[in-house]
This record gives structure tokens, C-alpha cells and sequence, in this order.
């Protein structure tokens, strides 16, 4: 049996299976996600998810180039944070309800805080990668090696709760 060391390495095992399309411009293929007072994107969505979402009047989509999806500010400046932050809570509530999407489960999840954006937006974990969100979070995974009783090289995988 050939020994762990012998074996592929991590990275290389990550790029055999990487599929991004480097080689793209996602303004191309993606509606950029925009929020109010902000020209930098914040989230790259699917066309498909763009026609199933089930859009309310607090989001503007644009569908001729550049395709873009705007959440407009309907405090005018007043909360914009609450603003945005109820806009996505109603839309997330109403996907929940019709259970549109498989990822969002049926349920709610914990809100975390959107990268980069000028005003302290958050939106359900679960809910991000609709809006092609940049996720972050912390995890722990462990790995040791251990010979078996045949003395072969055995590996054991800590994951933490």
C-alpha cells in the first residue's frame, strides 16, 4: 500500500478540481450587485438567480449591459444600514416562504456583515451566495497521521464544532 507522503498533495488535488473561469470579465457573465452611494460591486449573481428571485421595489435590475442589481436606499439617506439591511431581510423572508431556493434551507440564518460596503450591511449566511456575497468565517480542521495495526499509514480528520 503506498504510504500518505506518496500521494497527491492538497494543493494539487484543489487545482485538479478547480473549475473558476479565470479568463472571464464577470461583468460579462454576472449581474454586478450594487448598494446605495457605493460604484464598487459587492456581489456577483447568476443570470438564472437574477429571473427566480423574486425581486421587490426596494431592488432595481438593470437587464442591458452592464447588468447590474441595485438596492436603493428608501430612507433617502437617513439609514441607509437599515435601509439595505430590511431590503434584504424581506427578500431573504419571502424566498424563505415560497422556498425558492435549496440553499437557503426554509430557514433563517445568522446575519454577517458585508465586506467593503460603506455602511454596516449584513445579510443571512445562507442568503450570500445568491447574491455571490464573499463569505468569510473561521473553521478548524486537524489532521494526523497514524499507522494501523498493519502498519500502514492512517489518517484521522479533527473537525471542530
Amino acid at each position: 500500500m503506498a504510504s500518505i507522503t506518496e500521494s497527491k498533495s492538497y494543493l494539487t488535488i484543489v487545482q485538479s478540481c478547480d473549475n473558476f473561469p479565470y479568463d472571464i470579465k464577470p461583468e460579462d457573465v454576472y449581474y454586478q450587485l450594487f448598494l446605495p452611494e457605493d460604484a464598487q460591486p459587492h456581489g456577483y449573481i447568476l443570470p438564472a438567480i437574477v429571473e427566480k428571485m423574486p425581486w421587490t421595489s426596494h431592488f432595481r435590475v438593470q437587464d442591458t449591459a452592464p447588468r447590474s442589481v441595485t438596492v436603493l436606499d428608501a430612507s433617502h439617506g437617513a439609514d441607509t444600514a437599515g435601509a439595505v439591511n430590511a431590503a434584504f431581510a424581506a427578500l431573504v423572508s419571502i424566498c424563505i416562504e415560497r422556498d425558492i431556493f435549496h440553499c437557503i434551507a426554509r430557514q433563517h440564518s445568522e446575519p454577517f456583515a458585508v465586506i467593503g460596503a460603506p455602511h454596516p450591511v449584513r445579510i443571512e449566511r445562507f442568503a450570500s451566495s445568491l447574491f455571490g456575497i464573499t463569505c468569510r468565517g473561521a473553521h478548524l480542521t486537524a489532521y494526523t497521521i497514524t499507522q494501523d495495526l498493519n502498519d500502514n499509514d492512517k489518517i484521522t480528520k479533527l473537525t471542530a464544532r
